[in-house]
């Protein structure tokens, strides 16, 4: 969410982040007086991609510096990474040489400013006044336009996908997109790209799945879309790439269907939420640069799944370059489990957007019920898990209210 624009910060302190593996670096930027006769205090150093986007979150500095001549992280993937954590900030990338490799990098991550060693302190100083009063501008010119409690599009496209299966990926999209309709009480539409997983925890079995519409994809219209979506009893509509699993007889579904039914769907939905299937190496990663947030699920206890989702976000960060939101969730997570949640934040270098509690007893009971947990446990630690994850993608406040009462569905499908 953008801060407001405070005029009093026209001049005073300007809060520095530093990021670069030598905790003493960037020393001459702290004190700094810039033209207009505010100075630069720099109030938080990092060393890592972990402790850099946690800093960002908790400090929301003015200034980002990212050095860019050293081996221990991708300076311009950590760049788009922290422009999502503090969207107000100026990225300011620092380096010995600026080839125009890394220059075409920086600016696809939305660098504000690449100075280049050796440093001339006047230089900066103007190089820093001028980027800061360039931000403030364009603040100030979007304030108008932003909502009183929140800022965000006016559609979201939540993609929810794993590095392997047993995940509970499918779990957390049918539930997140209940939780989505009952928080925001807007339209709300799922996607099972999943063959079928989120559809058989709904108990929903759609008559047309979205490979049959092959070359009219690209002519989908509001009636082939009532075609193909099953509506849930909580409200949401329900889209599937197929009807059934056949292992022997069941065609892929093309990327540019999924692309044109989703594009289609955010004209009229405010939230589409697409369970993917599990990512394989070698998938393409195209689509997700297209979504406004990917969710990773992983098990907490799963150390192969853990390997496989650092290799997973190392790629994606390399990929989303439209300044999409990365965001880990850690499913069936427990303080007993064998690895604690700072070893497995320092694992996967990305903090924890969400615990989810593990509770497999509960999910399985909802299961085999044939209702999703937001509607056949509403009070759980499960379903207060996935509304607090449906509160922070669309970025609503937490709720302050009385406790939340037990709600049961009308039907039960």
């Amino acid at each position: 969410m953008h801060a407001e624009v405070d005029s009093t910060k026209q001049t005073g302190t300007i809060r520095l982040l530093a990021v670069h593996p030598e905790p003493q670096a960037y020393a001459e930027f702290d004190g700094l007086a810039l033209p207009g006769g505010s100075v630069t205090a720099l109030v938080e150093r990092a060393a890592s991609e972990l402790s850099a986007l946690r800093a960002a979150a908790e400090v929301q500095p003015d200034v980002v510096l990212v050095e860019v001549d050293q081996s221990a992280f991708d300076p311009f993937a950590l760049g788009q990474a922290l422009s999502g954590e503090c969207p107000d900030a100026c990225l300011v990338f620092v380096g010995d040489t600026a080839d125009s490799h890394n220059l075409r990098r920086a600016l696809t991550c939305g660098a504000h400013e690449y100075l280049i060693r050796p440093l001339d302190l006047r230089a900066v100083a103007e190089a820093l006044a001028d980027v800061i009063s360039r931000q403030r501008q364009r603040l100030e010119s979007l304030q108008p336009r932003r909502a009183p409690t929140r800022t965000r599009p006016e559609w979201e496209v939540i993609g929810v996908i794993s590095a392997r299966g047993k995940a509970g990926k499918s779990t957390i999209a049918a539930n997140l997109a209940i939780a989505l309709k009952q928080e925001s009480q807007e339209n709300v539409a799922l996607i099972d790209a999943g063959f079928g997983d989120a559809c058989f925890m709904l108990k929903l079995t759609p008559v047309r799945g979205i490979v049959e519409l092959g070359p009219l994809a690209a002519e989908v219209d509001e009636e082939m879309l009532a075609e193909l979506a099953v509506t849930h009893s909580s409200g949401v509509q329900v889209l599937s790439t197929h009807t059934r699993v056949d292992y022997l007889d069941t065609p892929p579904v093309a990327a540019e269907s999924l692309r044109a039914v989703t594009d289609r769907l955010r004209d009229s939905r405010r939230h589409v939420v697409i369970d993917c299937p599990a990512w394989q190496v070698g998938s393409s990663l195209e689509w997700a640069a297209e979504w406004t947030t990917v969710l990773l699920v992983l098990s907490a206890w799963d150390l192969l799944a853990v390997r496989d989702s650092r290799a997973l976000i190392d790629a994606l960060q390399k990929t989303m370059t439209n300044g999409a939101a990365l965001r880990v969730v850690l499913n069936r997570y427990s303080k007993r489990d064998p690895i604690n949640l700072a070893s497995l934040e320092e694992n996967l270098n990305q903090p924890a957007f969400v615990t989810v509690p593990n509770n497999t007893s509960l999910v399985t009971a909802a299961m085999t019920a044939g209702n999703p947990v937001m509607l056949d446990a509403p009070d759980s630690d499960v379903a207060a898990a996935i509304r607090e994850l449906a509160r922070k993608v669309v970025g609503m406040k937490a709720e302050t209210s009385e406790p939340r009462k037990r709600r049961r569905p009308l039907f039960r499908l």
